[in-house]
């Protein structure tokens, strides 16, 4: 008994769906502190990714997520951070461990400890390492919480551009 075409569009449907890059793939941890301990332990650099979910166009989100060698690049080689600086969910402890290992002034610790949301916890630690609240903005620390390279910012949907800030990153920690 042959099988019925649109049976057949439902596997075709079903296959191509597994085949394409996932999103769920990428092992972002939603806080600094996971990152930077998870570096002490495995000696990756930790790559952050500052964002916000009211940003009407994410190039990150929508373009670099869904790229199989972005997301293998990432996996393999960095401890990844999502930092959504209008993160509204209720700040832990452990967010707000992040005075341990980055240096920065009392008052920052200060405005950290009275934080009441991860969305404000992100918004000091951008401003305590970059000076800025861009998004979308990558960094990239070692260990000690030094920048590996310089931030970058918006790559124009440079999925190229993007892999070569990683590689570079790659080599100068290598070097360090």
């Amino acid at each position: 008994m042959p099988m019925n075409p649109s049976k057949y569009l439902l596997l075709l449907f079903c296959f191509l769906w597994t085949c394409k890059a996932n999103p769920d793939h990428l092992n972002f941890r939603n806080s600094l502190s996971k990152g930077m301990i998870a570096a002490q332990s495995n000696q990756k650099p930790v790559f952050i990714y500052f964002g916000a979910w009211s940003l009407g166009y994410s190039e990150f989100d929508n373009v670099f997520m869904h790229d199989r060698a972005i997301q293998n690049k990432l996996n393999k080689n960095f401890n990844t951070v999502l930092l959504k600086v209008d993160d509204k969910t209720l700040a832990e402890r452990l967010d707000k461990k992040i005075v341990d290992f980055i240096p920065m002034e009392e008052e920052d610790k200060t405005l950290i400890a009275k934080a009441k949301n991860k969305g404000k916890v992100n918004q000091i630690i951008q401003n305590v390492l970059l000076s800025s609240n861009t998004q979308p903005t990558y960094l990239i620390l070692d260990a000690k919480g030094n920048q590996v390279i310089e931030p970058f910012e918006y790559t124009r949907q440079n999925k190229k551009l993007f892999l070569r800030k990683l590689k570079r990153a790659l080599a100068q920690y290598a070097q360090d």
